[in-house]
């Protein structure tokens, strides 16, 4: 009976040897599958963040674009105004110069050009306000 009383000692350290070894390939497992999905959870939040960057930058750029179709605009108001200005500056000094015979043609060439010139930034400035609609 001693013998079997050593057998069944050296069995049931077998086992726990068995039971063991068998706990650290599930521990190892465990750890593995756990290590792999917190990379999954990282690369995950790496393509968000590169996301939501390149999301941030196309919307500081549109935002860089319009800002600067809106100083462009006020710009061109200013000289537009300027502009105006000077037309009725001209027609001013033709009606005080002589107002009996004062008159005021498209061939009068300071009128003409400074009449053209507000014609051309009206145009630009319905340009600058058609991108700002987008």
């Amino acid at each position: 009976m001693a013998e079997n009383d050593v057998l069944n000692e050296e069995k049931v350290s077998v086992n726990e040897e068995n039971v063991s070894a068998g706990k650290e390939e599930l521990s190892d497992k465990k750890s593995s599958d756990l290590g792999k999905t917190i990379l999954g959870y990282i690369d995950k939040g790496v393509e968000s963040s590169k996301k939501g960057l390149k999301i941030a930058g196309n919307r500081l750029s549109e935002f860089g674009d319009k800002s600067m179709h809106r100083i462009e605009i006020s710009r061109l108001n200013s000289k537009l105004e300027k502009t105006y200005a000077s037309i009725g500056k001209l027609v001013f000094e033709k009606y005080t110069s002589d107002p009996e015979s004062a008159q005021i043609s498209l061939s009068d060439s300071d009128f003409a050009s400074n009449l053209a010139e507000a014609q051309n930034i009206t145009k630009e400035i319905a340009r600058h306000e058609e991108f700002l609609k987008k």
